[in-house]
């Protein structure tokens, strides 16, 4: 049997290339929890940051971005600040 040998380059780029596939499916969780509450906004940003975070942290860059995100999502889920064409709408004649 062959032996499988990487350079310390190839170690690294296949590390960083799983780290944020890894990012992205975790980034998911929170991206589809943005699209239910109506803070997609926020969900945008969790995909982008846990791929991010994958590749640069690995696995754990994934999941901690992905617990901040869904946490952030989820206590704000009721607020209205999300919607621009609310506001202005209070002025009394």
């Amino acid at each position: 049997m062959n032996e499988i040998t990487l350079t310390a380059r190839e170690f690294i780029l296949y590390g960083a290339a799983f780290g944020a596939l890894f990012g992205l499916l975790l980034g998911m969780i929170p991206f589809f929890l943005g699209k239910r509450f109506d803070k997609r906004k926020h969900g945008s940003m969790a995909l982008l940051v846990g791929l991010a975070g994958g590749a640069l942290l690995g696995i754990p860059g994934g999941v901690i971005s992905a617990v901040i995100f869904s946490i952030v999502i989820l206590v704000n889920k009721n607020s209205d600040s999300s919607h621009p064409e609310d506001f202005g709408n209070d002025q009394t004649v």
